[in-house]
């Protein structure tokens, strides 16, 4: 393959009730990439409140991402927040349900390597892949 030194970073969203599993691609993961992820994640769940449980990335936790919950939940009490975020536990990728979802997009890319001459096919084959497939995982009844 060529472009070795090309990247792509993901943010996923996997709802436990429906399995259905959105990609969304950006430039890097940063606090203003996820303040756009959470942005979108509430456009799609408009008339709902949102719990997203996700890891400890240093950006998760930043300024921008704390100030970005006091907007979106202002002046409502912590049951009615709109948005609420939670983390897993510390180094615990295997409570990550998301996590499981991505070995199954690499797996596939492994799998089809020979036809993935660019970092372009790769790119556009795992977001084909994973994008609004449903996944189905017993960990999901951790979570109801």
């Amino acid at each position: 393959m060529t472009n070795f030194r090309q990247r792509q970073t993901y943010y996923g969203l996997v709802n436990i009730y429906s399995k259905e599993f959105k990609l969304f691609p950006y430039p890097k993961g940063n606090g203003e990439c996820t303040v756009d992820f959470l942005e979108k994640v509430l456009e799609i769940h408009s008339n709902k409140r949102v719990l997203i449980i996700w890891d400890g990335a240093t950006y998760h936790k930043s300024d921008l991402i704390k100030n970005f919950l006091a907007k979106v939940n202002k002046g409502l009490s912590k049951k009615e927040f709109k948005l609420t975020l939670m983390r897993f536990a510390p180094n615990a990728p295997e409570q990550n349900p998301v996590e499981d979802i991505w070995l199954q997009g690499k797996n596939f890319i492994r799998r089809n390597f020979t036809e993935l001459s660019s970092f372009a096919k790769v790119k556009k084959q795992f977001f084909n892949f994973l994008d609004k497939n449903e996944f189905y995982f017993n960990k999901y009844k951790w979570y109801y």
